[in-house]
């Protein structure tokens, strides 16, 4: 018989990010899954029974920051045992379920797959829970075939949620749901009664700390003297009971919000009037202070986010309070400075930049308090670092980019350090990489372009090395793509076109090792498409149009691939209508207008149910505009001036809204004069003079008003001059 191959994961869950509560629910349910002593270690044919699921694989919750999502679902896939797919209607429509489900069962059809129905009813167009790559059979290519599969699903809202459990946890285990069903509700009820002897317990223990507190209160020296020596016992039997019971209630199997929410209610007020009647004891604060942390993440176990937060706010509050009061204790400060970065990025995602950086810059005080007591100690070097590239978003993000510099720099230096310290350690040397790559950033948008692409050069040679000394690792291999890909922007905006194109190719190409290593993975596919876009614009802009068209075709050959596997995606959407209007264009400079027509048509079916189904979309109503101007320009090289005329028009409506709708911005404002010297060619090819020579002083007013808001900017002083130039030309 052969052995059972050992996994990292017992199993992968995937779910759509609309079910995040549920996925949460049912990760915590199924690692703490009570599986009986008498079970463990027989041997099924899913290998020796464990002592528990843990641990199973919730992607969205495990994902590094700046990593790439792909890979690591790759890795992760790999190495799980099983896959579980959470279904509701929401992840039938998922593509990253369907696309985690089709990979799965692509390279491992050995291994289960086990549906549960959270919601939804099969075979009802409206309610299907199931995404089509459950449904239906992969082929040995990983496509998704038209062959349906049985499924055979647990269903919460049918089964109960101890049978759906069941029907879960058996295949993992190997053995029959009947008999894991009943053996879990045995011992479901062991510890019910275990949690109740618990809560007696507390009870007991909360009530002799009152006596001492009580005690203490009067001062009666000689019966204080006898209490404190008890003291320290007793705090500590409720320390470990309390702490015991918020986490064992996470786990407990059938145990309602409401009934965890009273439990720890009780337990939190008995705490709070008897740290009260202390008078504030230290110890007893700390201790409730790590209590209300347990509970709030109890509290989050079972979805009850209110309460979740309203306990990790007291918390940070008593560690606040503790921590000022005691600024010697360095873990009381560690836990203070963590509070304060976290406290920082909540903000930040909220988008209140200035307490978030408030937060993050209270942290980095801390840590670097914290270094100087202990200059070796690298953990401390390494969070400041982290402080200091936050504090440098931050300020990029309000506009303030010389500072943002300063910060990035900082960051910088002390990676470095760390990274020389430890010169194996490949995480470091990442860290060192995003530090030059943040830099570079920070002077491109300091219109610094040589110092940016020096920075991004060696971003690229710290990735260089890291792929080359993991090949298997594709997390590393994405890095470098696109570090070659900033790399081609950087030169394509000095004007190096041969520097650009020898970038662009090197992402390209790596990204085609990716996509003949995974055919099915639609993610490389898009980055696919648009790298050979990127090659295109490089090969249009050195007037090699044949080549340039090549590989615009190709990556809108690409681009239709993608998007037809996931019409709903509106981001590939959008991607392939940009392919079709590059198409376009290039057929446009080489006088091919009726298929540069085709293209921007094609490329406005695509965009126009884009902005319809979301008008706040500005970027998607710029595409709708260009496009339908183009297939203007289009029409009039064909000698169609009344289409192409209509065509300027529908492109101006949508570009006037644009410009009224933020009358700071500059480049709209250019975009929408330009429109209007359109009007006035195909105006003036009419022999309509006069509404040609209004459509350019219409236009030139609009250039003048740029001029006067920035005089240094010479890009409108030009556009300016042009328009003058064509009402001089065309004065009566």
């Amino acid at each position: 018989m052969t052995e059972p191959a050992v996994f990292k994961y017992r199993a992968f869950l995937s779910y759509s990010h609309a079910d995040t509560k549920r996925a949460k629910w049912l990760h915590s349910r199924l690692e703490s899954f009570p599986i009986d002593k008498e079970l463990v270690g027989r041997v099924t044919a899913a290998g020796p029974i464990p002592k528990s699921l843990r641990p199973i694989f919730r992607d969205r919750d495990e994902f590094a920051a700046g990593h790439g999502l792909a890979e690591q679902t790759i890795a992760a896939l790999d190495a799980s045992a099983a896959l579980i797919v959470l279904c509701s209607p929401a992840s039938a429509k998922s593509r990253y379920v369907n696309e985690e489900v089709r990979l799965f069962k692509s390279r491992h059809p050995e291994r289960p797959v086990i549906p549960i129905i959270a919601e939804g009813q099969p075979g009802n167009a409206e309610t299907e829970p199931f995404p089509p790559a459950v449904h239906f059979a992969i082929a040995s290519d990983g496509s998704i075939t038209a062959d349906p599969v049985e499924v055979l699903a647990a269903d919460i809202a049918a089964d109960g949620d101890g049978v759906a459990l069941a029907k879960v946890v058996a295949p993992l285990i190997g053995l029959g749901t009947d008999e894991v069903f009943q053996r879990a509700q045995r011992s479901h009820r062991r510890r019910q009664r275990a949690w109740i002897a618990g809560l007696s317990a507390v009870a007991v223990v909360l009530a002799g700390l009152a006596v001492w507190a009580e005690i203490n209160r009067r001062e009666a020296v000689t019966q204080r003297e006898q209490a404190e020596r008890n003291f320290a016992v007793a705090k500590q039997g409720a320390d470990a009971l309390v702490f015991d019971i918020a986490q064992g209630l996470r786990n407990v199997e059938g145990m309602r919000a409401e009934t965890v929410r009273k439990i720890l209610g009780r337990a939190e007020e008995a705490f709070a009037k008897l740290v009260e009647r202390s008078g504030d004891n230290k110890a007893l604060l700390l201790s409730q202070a790590a209590m209300l942390s347990e509970f709030a993440d109890t509290y989050g176990a079972q979805g009850d986010t209110a309460k979740r937060d309203e306990a990790a706010r007291k918390s940070l509050a008593i560690i606040e309070q503790l921590a000022k009061t005691d600024t010697g204790n360095p873990v009381l400060q560690a836990d203070l400075a963590i509070a304060y970065e976290k406290v920082g990025t909540v903000f930040w995602f909220a988008g209140d930049l200035d307490r978030a950086l408030e937060n993050y810059r209270m942290s980095q005080a801390i840590f670097e308090r914290a270094a100087k007591e202990e200059p070796k100690n690298l953990a401390w070097q390494r969070s400041i670092s982290t402080t200091h590239e936050r504090v440098g978003d931050v300020l990029m993000a309000k506009g303030s980019v010389s500072e943002a510099l300063k910060s990035y720099q900082t960051s910088f230096d002390i990676a470095d350090k760390v990274a020389a310290a430890v010169p194996g350690n490949n995480d470091l040397q990442r860290d060192l990489a995003y530090a030059h790559a943040k830099i570079g950033d920070g002077h491109r948008a300091a219109s610094d372009l040589k110092s940016a692409l020096e920075r991004h050069q060696a971003s690229n040679a710290i990735f260089d090395r890291l792929t080359k000394a993991n090949p298997s690792d594709t997390s590393y291999t994405r890095d470098l793509s696109v570090s070659h890909e900033r790399i081609g922007d950087l030169n394509l905006a000095r004007g190096d076109l041969p520097g650009a194109l020898e970038s662009y190719k090197a992402s390209q190409a790596i990204l085609e090792r990716m996509t003949r290593m995974d055919p099915g993975n639609a993610i490389w596919q898009s980055d696919l498409s648009v790298a050979h876009e990127r090659v295109g614009d490089v090969l249009s802009d050195q007037k090699n149009l044949s080549a340039a068209l090549e590989s615009y075709r190709t990556a809108l050959a690409i681009g239709e691939r993608v998007a037809k596997a996931d019409v709903k995606n509106n981001r590939w959407q959008r991607n392939l209508a940009i392919s079709y209007t590059k198409v376009g264009d290039t057929l446009l400079k080489q006088e091919k207008y009726a298929d540069a027509l085709e293209s921007y048509e094609a490329a406005t079916v695509i965009l126009e149910p884009l902005v319809a189904s979301d008008p706040a979309n500005t970027q998607w109503q710029r595409d709708l505009a260009s496009a339908v101007e183009r297939a203007g320009i289009a029409l009039a090289a064909q000698g169609e001036l009344p289409a192409a005329l209509e065509k300027y028009q529908a492109s101006l409506q949508i570009k006037d809204r644009l410009a009224k709708s933020d009358p700071q911005n500059a480049t709209w404002q250019n975009d929408l004069a330009f429109t209007y010297a359109k009007l006035a060619d195909a105006f003036d090819r009419q022999g309509q003079a006069e509404k040609a020579r209004q459509a350019l002083t219409t236009g030139r007013d609009i250039l003048a008003n740029l001029t006067a808001k920035y005089p240094d900017w010479e890009k409108w002083k030009e556009n300016l001059a042009w328009f003058d130039g064509q009402l001089a030309a065309k004065a009566p």
